[in-house]
């Protein structure tokens, strides 16, 4: 089953864990009421201690990778008991994905000079994760089965997912970094550069576009070249690291407007975190994320 956000599709059983592009840091420290000081959670390192290099104060505030995992233990276990009740077997799920890359890695734009060699604007290769069909039977059983578990995680028909809130603020503030002067100070001084070099472009998101807004296996030689120059001229006018520090600064402030409702959403977190651990705890002891 992959992760959702609305419906539950009955079609795949196997827990899939969330695509980790988006995921970061979140933990189980749990907020004061509303009103109070927003206390951050604890902050798990991923698989292999993958690290960030580009902060922002919410990614402490996203499912981590370790939490997600604990969670679709927790899910694959309750749904797998559920099929065999209903005397209905469903295939092993599929493993998952390799260590996440960094969520922010490409929030402003190509900026790893080897990537840009190699492959210029296009990400790398994600292995194809195959899922064993189902039958009609195992289907319908999936369906339900995998509704009863969220609803014993979640408290709802949804799987765990980031919270709406954070979703939102993560949104905000990088439409407010885009708008602010400091950062279109920057991407003048870019384009300046890109310019100098023989290229000619606006904006680092538009010069991607170019080239992956329709999916393909060809990389040209241009491309290359063009990220390439990208790169080092982010790298020779500071923009990402502009662009980065600029988004800190009004991340910052969101969170502080909005510190009771990201403290019910890390509370909410820390409530599915419980019952999953409880869940564990029946059916036989999976060890929590580090930290807890």
């Amino acid at each position: 089953m992959r992760s959702r956000t609305s419906a539950l599709p009955g079609a795949l059983f196997i827990l899939l864990l969330m695509p980790l592009t988006a995921c970061s840091s979140a933990g189980h420290n749990g907020a004061g009421p509303p009103g109070s000081v927003l206390v951050a959670p604890v902050a798990h390192p991923g698989p292999e201690g993958v690290e960030q290099t580009l902060r922002l104060p919410l990614d402490a505030y996203f499912l981590s990778p370790a939490d997600n995992a604990y969670l679709h233990r927790a899910l694959d276990r309750l749904v797998e008991s559920c099929a065999a009740r209903a005397g209905v077997p469903l295939p092993p799920r599929t493993p998952p994905a390799a260590k996440p890359a960094d969520r922010n890695a490409r929030r402003y734009g190509l900026d790893d000079p080897e990537a840009a060699k190699a492959r210029g604007y296009h990400p790398a290769e994600q292995p194809a994760l195959a899922d064993e069909p189902l039958t009609a039977d195992q289907l319908a059983t999936a369906n339900a089965c995998n509704t009863d578990a969220a609803r014993k995680i979640t408290g709802g028909d949804d799987y765990p997912s980031d919270a709406r809130v954070v979703r939102e603020l993560n949104m905000r503030s990088y439409e407010l970094s885009l708008a602010d002067p400091r950062v279109t100070s920057a991407v003048r001084a870019w384009s300046g550069c890109l310019r100098r070099a023989g290229y000619q472009a606006n904006s680092p998101l538009d010069i991607e576009n170019e080239f992956t807004a329709t999916p393909s296996d060809r990389i040209s030689a241009r491309e290359r070249e063009l990220a390439t120059a990208d790169v080092a001229c982010k790298r020779r006018t500071g923009l990402t690291r502009t662009w980065n520090g600029v988004e800190r600064e009004h991340q910052e402030r969101l969170l502080n407007a909005e510190k009771a409702a990201v403290g019910e959403a890390v509370l909410e977190r820390e409530t599915q975190l419980k019952r999953a651990s409880e869940v564990l705890d029946e059916m036989g002891r999976v060890r929590p994320p580090t930290g807890r």
